[in-house]
């Protein structure tokens, strides 16, 4: 009678610590599965945001822009404007000169002040790692680079305009500049991930234009980096693998 009592607790023990066991199997996956629906839903919600309120972005409905009496409503417009107008006929420098910061409210001047806007604000979700980097690159890599090729020389002049008034905001380690710091951050980053996957010449323009050659643009990338102490590790090391692209 014990023995058979025995067996009788051993088994219900087993049947309970398999229940046990089970249930926090099932607990877990559930965790999992929720935690994996919430990362989707916030992921897709950021590469939204970065579709409307960032390469699709519309202009505010009271600055609209006009180019040759066609209305340009969007940042969209305004990079076909760019690309078909200066780029493709070869009048990259005919736009660089139009968009310095000394020149208000002329189209690429215009342009360029609201590219650089939009491209901070997406480059900040970036770096602080809202948004994955290599999302981002493989999503928008030629239009990240395309922007800072359209408005580098507005956000270099803005930085010497404002040195000459002695209102430059640096970093007090590397010097590098407050404003738009992120912008140039990313767009190099957007520069060298598709020299290395893609065979795409406006990173090689952007390079050359704005930078001279590969190891000024890797050595200014370095700068950016490092004053940026504040950004998660496994994000700075995505941004550092970059670096390594070929010349």
């Amino acid at each position: 009678m014990d023995q058979t009592q025995n067996i009788l607790t051993s088994i219900s023990i087993a049947i309970a610590f398999f229940l046990f066991v089970t249930s926090i199997v099932m607990a877990f996956a559930a965790f999992r599965t929720v935690r994996a629906q919430r990362e989707t839903i916030f992921l897709t919600s950021i590469t939204e945001h970065l579709f409307t309120n960032y390469r699709d972005y519309f202009f505010p409905s009271d600055k609209h822009l006009e180019y040759n009496d066609k209305k340009i409503d969007t940042l969209s417009k305004a990079r076909d404007v760019f690309r078909k107008n200066y780029l493709e006929k070869g009048k990259l420098n005919t736009w660089k000169e139009m968009s310095e910061h000394k020149n208000e409210e002329v189209f690429p001047n215009a342009v360029s002040y609201r590219t650089a806007i939009q491209l901070q604000r997406a480059a900040v979700l970036i770096v602080n790692g809202f948004v994955p980097l290599t999302t981002t690159l493989s999503i928008f890599g030629d239009v990240i680079a395309d922007d800072w090729l359209m408005c580098a020389k507005w956000v270099q002049t803005y930085w010497e305009d404002e040195e000459k008034k002695d209102n430059i905001t640096k970093s007090s380690k590397t010097d590098v500049e407050y404003h738009r710091r992120h912008a140039e951050l990313v767009s190099l980053a957007a520069v060298f991930w598709m020299k290395k996957n893609w065979k795409y010449r406006n990173s090689n323009l952007v390079i050359k234009n704005h930078y001279g050659n590969i190891q000024k643009a890797k050595k200014r990338f370095k700068k950016l980096l490092k004053t940026e102490t504040l950004m998660p590790s496994k994000v700075r090391r995505e941004f550092k693998k970059l670096s390594k692209c070929p010349e």
